[in-house]
């Protein structure tokens, strides 16, 4: 199995980048450049989450497998259309994150998503910076 880490620091306080991963308005405004993107998020362990962008044409949920607020969290990762169950945990720190994805079946699936980590989590800083002026 291929898996990917990535480390990525951000001037904002740990709750933010918290709230930025488990709050449903706050995911689909950076998950993905679709502004009509639109998020579901039941946040318990085994609670459902699904995230959409219907102009891009993607979608993708799971289930929550660890909620310890505002530190660490992870949940499966598995695209509508596709078998396949990935594992995603995210640390969350005084100066960042560390996202972690397991359990890619080949090196094309994990080096796929580690372009879409890097666009989305780019995206990510101009959130926080809204967030920070409300």
């Amino acid at each position: 199995m291929y898996q990917l880490s990535h480390h990525a620091r951000f001037d904002t306080e740990i709750e933010h980048l918290w709230h930025a991963f488990t709050q449903p308005e706050s995911l689909a405004s950076w998950l993905w450049p679709d502004e009509a993107t639109e998020a579901t998020i039941d946040l318990r362990v085994g609670g459902a989450w699904r995230a959409a962008a219907p102009n891009l044409d993607i979608a993708v949920g799971g289930r929550y497998t660890l909620t310890e607020e505002p530190n660490r969290l992870a949940f499966t990762w598995n695209w509508d259309g596709e078998a396949a169950v990935t594992q995603v945990s995210v640390e969350f720190t005084g100066i960042g994150l560390v996202l972690e994805h397991h359990g890619f079946s080949c090196a094309e699936s994990r080096d796929s998503h580690i372009e879409g980590w890097r666009d989305c989590l780019g995206r990510l800083p101009r959130f926080l910076g809204r967030v920070r002026h409300e």
